[in-house]
């Protein structure tokens, strides 16, 4: 510290986060695999997209929605397994309506170009 009394004592700002254990696990455990990530030869805005994914909800939420995502995955597979076996070795296709094939084919462009033009959504699991 300065001797000379003229001048004012410095300030020192500190700045307290209290966080939970399993918390403080979860993001130390995310710092090093961020840490990881770099040494593989991901860029620093691909690290920005992770950090922000993981680090914009609580963990709760984070948790919930990849469950429902896993969800939504199992049941898409399924129901796409189950018309795999409908259209397989038919002669005909008495009983079913081409309206409704262009209707689910319509519904699916508009959810794929919805999800294309969100920003927030990556690009990498499109193609």
């Amino acid at each position: 510290l300065d001797s000379n009394a003229s001048r004012p004592d410095p300030e020192l700002p500190i700045e307290l986060d209290i966080t939970g254990m399993n918390r403080y696990s979860v993001i130390e455990m995310m710092k090093q695999s961020l840490k990881m990530y770099m040494r593989v030869g991901f860029t620093e805005r691909d690290l920005e997209e992770l950090k922000d994914f993981f680090f914009r909800y609580p963990l709760h939420i984070l948790i919930i929605m990849q469950v429902i995502g896993v969800v939504q995955m199992l049941l898409t597979t399924l129901a796409f397994k189950n018309d795999i076996s409908f259209f397989r070795g038919r002669a005909d296709y008495t009983g079913l309506s081409s309206r409704t094939l262009a209707t689910d084919t319509l519904q699916e462009l508009i959810i794929f170009l919805y999800l294309f033009d969100f920003e927030g959504i990556s690009r990498g699991g499109f193609f």
